[in-house]
């Protein structure tokens, strides 16, 4: 390689076995149970790139576009050196700092649309429930309620722009006001409601449950504590925890899952045909 190329190619390929899917989580598999049992019975294999050849010399700004599944993180993780090429040469030359898919989990096997529901919303619910209110929950300190919080704030507006962005691809504009207006209204409705039921629930069961020598003390005390105030951090912790596990559920939910699929955009709906009906006087034809 001469001194000028920092990064060469030469004839890689790389090949995947699709049964290692389960590096891309748990959440993959089981959208793609079926098949992720298939290919793990036959072994198939994935072809990311084949014969591929470059050069990279110094100065040069290189930059890879392609469509989903086209080898992009590839190319870039063999770079990088996390991956290893099944064959052909990859040669580097320097310091290599690498940035690989930085993204708010993007799934690489779906489009964008997919992405902003999967990922935007439902993992959204289940990274703010595990990282917000569990961690205030059983935090028994400020450094702890602080991280907590600030995470759970930082998802809440992923979670909200991922469901307006949702909502507004499929309704349409002349009827968007009213929707989101009773949406919202729906939504703000239920405030009330869990304040309603916080308060007596705080007071007359996780409270009590909590005080030393209770049998929900001993099972659920090395995690929240004990005494006064330990009732109600259940109470955070356990509403973190249900909001991961919705979250979650929302995956094996096909209504849910494939929203994208089975509702339309308003604009990819063919407007109705309108049919003009036209009086006809007979004494004016006479």
């Amino acid at each position: 390689m001469s001194d000028d190329v920092v990064i060469r190619f030469d004839g890689v390929t790389k090949y995947y076995v699709l049964d290692h899917l389960w590096a891309f989580g748990v959440k993959n598999v089981i959208l793609h149970l079926p098949t992720y049992l298939r290919e793990r019975r036959e072994r198939a294999r994935f072809c990311a790139l084949s014969d591929v050849s470059f050069e990279v010399r110094k100065g040069e700004c290189f930059g890879v576009i392609g469509r989903n599944g086209s080898g992009k993180s590839t190319t870039l993780g063999l770079v990088a050196g996390v991956l290893r090429p099944t064959a052909g040469a990859v040669e580097t030359r320097g310091h290599i700092c690498p940035l690989l898919e930085l993204g708010a989990g993007f799934h690489h096997e779906l489009t964008g649309r997919d992405n902003i529901l999967l990922n935007g919303v439902l993992l959204g619910m289940t990274a703010e429930g595990l990282l917000g209110p569990f961690i205030v929950g059983i935090s028994r300190s400020l450094p702890g309620w602080a991280f907590g919080s600030f995470m759970s704030q930082g998802f809440i507006p992923i979670i909200n722009g991922s469901n307006q962005a949702i909502w507004q691809s499929k309704v349409p504009p002349g009827i968007q006001g009213r929707v989101f207006a009773t949406r919202r209204m729906i939504a703000q409705f239920s405030f009330p409601i869990a304040v309603l039921f916080a308060g007596p629930l705080a007071d007359r069961v996780f409270e009590p449950a909590m005080r030393a020598g209770e049998a929900a003390a001993a099972t659920f005390g090395p995690l929240v504590g004990t005494g006064p105030g330990a009732g109600m951090a259940l109470m955070v912790a356990a509403s973190g925890l249900i909001g991961a596990a919705i979250g979650l559920a929302g995956y094996l939910i096909p209504a849910i899952r494939n929203v994208e699929d089975i509702l339309p955009d308003f604009d990819a709906v063919a407007p109705a045909p309108v049919v003009a009906e036209v009086a006809i006087d007979p004494q004016a034809v006479a």
